[in-house]
């Protein structure tokens, strides 16, 4: 005896004759509009410099006396980044200090301007600059991050010492 066709679907108040469970269907569609939003805040933090490599958010800028320091707030694991320091105000010899947790998580790839000195010191790395003309003057190294994760580290310009922090991401 053949099988008899399952029963048609009534006709809902809207016109259609579906079988459907609605309410998992909004359900599903309440979780994709969380997905959504959660997709968008991703895209936004990305646009804003919260992945590094870019955007108002991925540098800090602090004061260190007569020093201003740019350095990246999130860089990117073997990615190219940059360390600013700005000298607003002062001439003749100045000296940098990079402790050797900042060497440990990153390479320095290129200094301008090179520096007149630059030697291993207990600790970390000591370099001096010579500088001409009126201030202000700016020292940037071009850097490149060795290992991913959080970094605190020291910098010491002409005896003035910061605790400076950065993210490294894969």
């Amino acid at each position: 005896m053949p099988a008899s066709p399952p029963p048609a679907p009534t006709v809902r108040p809207d016109g259609l004759q579906l079988d459907e469970h609605r309410p998992l269907q909004r359900r599903m569609w309440r979780i994709q509009r969380a997905g959504w939003a959660v997709f968008a805040l991703i895209c936004l933090g990305a646009l804003l410099g919260l992945t590094g490599g870019g955007g108002p958010l991925h540098a800090t800028r602090l004061r260190l006396g007569p020093v201003e320091i740019e350095l990246p707030r999130i860089s990117r694991w073997q990615a190219p980044d940059e360390l600013r320091l700005r000298i607003l105000h002062g001439n003749g010899p100045h000296r940098l200090v990079l402790d050797q947790a900042f060497l440990d998580r990153f390479e320095i790839e290129r200094i301008d301007p090179r520096p007149e000195t630059r030697r291993a010191a207990p600790g970390g790395q000591v370099m001096d600059f010579l500088t001409l003309g009126p201030p202000p003057h700016e020292i940037t190294l071009h850097l490149r991050a060795e290992r991913a994760g959080p970094v605190a580290f020291d910098l010491e310009l002409d005896g003035r010492r910061a605790r400076l922090h950065s993210l490294v991401l894969p």
